[in-house]
C-alpha cells in the first residue's frame, strides 16, 4: 500500500481529538489518531474542484474519522482508473472528504476545514507535475510528479525542488522543475528493499510509446523499457538483487520548447553496499502538455572517468 512507504517518524503526530465542520456548520466531524500521510495535492481535479492551485489534505483510517451531518458524494474516476470520490456539504457545497479505490481504508480530509488548520503540516507535494505556473510551491517539500509511486521510499529532501536563483521566465522554470520531478520519479520507483517493491508500472508510465533505453554495455544494446523492468525484476524475484537504490545527486536540465535534455549524476546501492556511480541522460519531450521520456542511456564513473561537481549537487541549472 502507499501509505506504507512513509516511515512513521516522518508522520505529523495529532495526539489530541481534532474537530472540523463545513463551511455553513450542516456538517461536522471529529477525528481520534495520528494520520497516515499529509500532502498538497497538484492534480488538475483538485485544481478545478478548490479554483485554486492545490488542495491540502491529511490521510486518516476511515474508523478515525466520525461525521455528523449528511455529506454528499460525486463518483469519478481516477487517474489510476479506479474509482475515486469527493465528499460535499449538499448546503453549501463546502468540499470536506475525498475516497480512491487505490487508498483503501483510507479518508482524505481537506485541511482547510479543521476548526484548528495549524496543525496540517505537509510531508511532500503529489502530481507536481500538474502545478501551475503560478503555484509557489515550497522548495524543502519532496516532489512527486503523481502519486508517490508505491513500494517506494520517500524523496530525499535533496532531491527537492530548488528555487531558481536566475531570472528565466516562469514557463521555462515550471518545464524545468516538470522535468526534474519525472526524472527524480524514474529513480524512485525502481528501488526495493525486503519489505518494499518497486513501481514499475509508475517508471513505464514515464516514457512515450515506443521510449527506449541504452545501458552502458558494448557494443550498444537497446532494450523497450518493459524488457529493462522485466530483467530488474527477474533479478529482484532470484535474490540476485535482494535490495537495490539509486539516488540522484545532482540533475542538470535544459529546455528548448517542447524539448529537454537532461543529466542526472547517481549513485548505486545493491544488497546494502554503495557499488558505483552513474550519469543518466533522458531525452524528453513534451506533447499536449505533458513531459515524458523518449530515450534514456547512462554510462557509470571509473577510472578516468568521474561525475562533474555540477551533477553531484542538488539543482535544476542548465548546462549548457
Amino acid at each position: 500500500m502507499v501509505l506504507a512507504r512513509f516511515q512513521r517518524e516522518e508522520m505529523p503526530m495529532m495526539s489530541n481529538k481534532i474537530a472540523g465542520r463545513c463551511l455553513c456548520g450542516t456538517v461536522g466531524f471529529e477525528i481520534e489518531g495520528n494520520p497516515v500521510f499529509s500532502a498538497n495535492c497538484h492534480c488538475r481535479d483538485c485544481q478545478r474542484a478548490t479554483g485554486s492551485a492545490y488542495m491540502p489534505v491529511i490521510g486518516f483510517p476511515q474508523s478515525a474519522v466520525t461525521v455528523t451531518g449528511e455529506v454528499t458524494y460525486f463518483e469519478r474516476r481516477g487517474d489510476s482508473g479506479k474509482g475515486a470520490s469527493e465528499g460535499f456539504c449538499p448546503r453549501c457545497g463546502a468540499r470536506l472528504f475525498a475516497r480512491a479505490d487505490v487508498l483503501d481504508g483510507i479518508i482524505l480530509v481537506q485541511a482547510g476545514n479543521l476548526d484548528d488548520p495549524s496543525v496540517f503540516k505537509p510531508q511532500f507535494d503529489m502530481y507536481a507535475a500538474s502545478a501551475q505556473v503560478w503555484d509557489c510551491m515550497d522548495p524543502a517539500l519532496p516532489k512527486y510528479p503523481q502519486m508517490p509511486p508505491l513500494g517506494a521510499g520517500p524523496v530525499n529532501s535533496s532531491q527537492a525542488l530548488p528555487v531558481s536563483e536566475s531570472h528565466r521566465s516562469d514557463v521555462l522554470e515550471a518545464d524545468e522543475r516538470t522535468v526534474h520531478v519525472l526524472i527524480v520519479a524514474q529513480f524512485v520507483a525502481l528501488r526495493w528493499s525486503s519489505d518494499t517493491t518497486p513501481d514499475f508500472s509508475s517508471l513505464l508510465a514515464g516514457f512515450i510509446e515506443g521510449g527506449r533505453m541504452y545501458p552502458v554495455q558494448r557494443p550498444l544494446l537497446e532494450q523497450t523499457p518493459a524488457a529493462f523492468c522485466a530483467r530488474r525484476d527477474a533479478l529482484r524475484q532470484s535474490c540476485t538483487l535482494a535490495t537495490f537504490e539509486e539516488r540522484v545527486l545532482g540533475v542538470r536540465i535544459s529546455v528548448f520548447g517542447n524539448l529537454a535534455i537532461a543529466l542526472a549524476g547517481c549513485e548505486m546501492t545493491e544488497n546494502g553496499n554503495l557499488t558505483t556511480r552513474d550519469v543518466s541522460g533522458f531525452l524528453c519531450l513534451k506533447d499536449a502538455g505533458e513531459w515524458r521520456i523518449a530515450a534514456q542511456a547512462w554510462d557509470l564513473e571509473r577510472d578516468g572517468l568521474s561525475l562533474s561537481a555540477a551533477l553531484t549537487s542538488p539543482s535544476t541549472g542548465s548546462f549548457l
